[in-house]
């Protein structure tokens, strides 16, 4: 019970960041151009098929198995996830927005999280879902969302670094040498 708490009420930090920590204006705004390609798209459309999937299996009380621990697991990685996810949103600052576009004034953001994973807000998103399907200790949500959310942002990754390398150029593919994509040593 205390589990099933625990998780709604981080689940819901998480997508209140969405509305909370957005800055009104430019960065706010949900209208993409060409350089999105739809992954602004993608990535709304996975949180409400997680989120859908959650109440299904909730309900059918399907996919479910008991592990010492692993829900515990589950909530220390969603914890780590929502606070990399407010770590790296407070580092870009005004520059963080909902979809992919640059700002006049923009810059490559290096400092913080970026120091290591150029895009840490996108890897907080997957440990929060992965965590989500852990703590609950359910097995098909916990693989839906790493498949499902690694696509999507393996997409929006491609997407986004081919418009920062058209944007900054030789500058982007210096940090691009020097940083990992998503996860350090792996990608």
């Amino acid at each position: 019970m205390i589990t099933t708490i625990l998780v709604n009420l981080l689940l819901i930090g998480f997508l209140l960041t969405e509305f909370i920590s957005r800055k009104k204006g430019e960065s706010g705004s949900l209208a993409a151009d060409e350089s999105d390609k739809g992954s602004t798209r993608l990535v709304v459309l996975s949180f409400g098929l997680a989120i859908l999937l959650l109440i299904v299996l909730s309900i059918l009380k399907f996919g479910f198995f008991a592990l010492p621990y692993v829900d515990s697991l589950g909530l220390v990685v969603m914890a780590l996830g929502l606070s990399l996810r407010f770590w790296s949103m407070s580092v870009l600052g005004r520059f963080y927005s909902r979809t992919l576009r640059t700002m006049t004034e923009q810059r490559i953001i290096t400092t913080g999280p970026y120091q290591l994973v150029r895009h840490p807000g996108y890897l907080s998103s997957i440990f929060i879902w992965i965590g989500t399907g852990l703590a609950i200790e359910n097995w098909i949500m916990a693989i839906f969302c790493l498949i499902i959310f690694s696509l999507v942002y393996g997409y929006r990754i491609a997407a986004e670094e081919k418009m920062l390398v058209t944007i900054f150029g030789k500058e982007y593919e210096q940090y691009q040498k020097k940083s990992w994509r998503l996860l350090p040593f792996l990608f």
